[in-house]
């Protein structure tokens, strides 16, 4: 499976299994990754007309929060997240990961 193929499909099975009417305030980390997941973070926000508030860490995040018609909020407004979804560069077997790796 190609590298951006699989991206997407990690995307995708994370945010089906963790947004839920339950989630109501997330973090949305920044990378490659994250486009694929902030897109379907909108489909369900969407279809299911769910109240959901997103706090980017990165100007990168905000743009793809606004662009895919999401609520904007900051760490100012919400300090305490429901959830944060970022993207990581290395992960083993037991689920130890490097973030930023270069």
């Amino acid at each position: 499976m190609p590298v951006n193929l699989a991206k997407e499909s990690a995307a995708n099975a994370a945010v089906d299994e963790q947004i839920h009417n339950n989630i109501h305030i997330i973090g949305v980390g920044s990378g490659s990754t994250i486009v694929p997941a902030v897109k379907r973070i909108a489909e369900i926000v969407h279809k299911n007309n769910l109240d959901l508030i997103c706090v980017p860490t990165s100007l990168q995040a905000r743009e793809l929060i606004l662009s895919n018609g999401l609520k904007l909020g900051s760490l100012a407004e919400y300090q305490e997240l429901d959830l944060a979804i970022d993207g990581a560069d290395e992960v083993d077997e037991q689920f130890n990961c490097i973030k930023g790796g270069g």
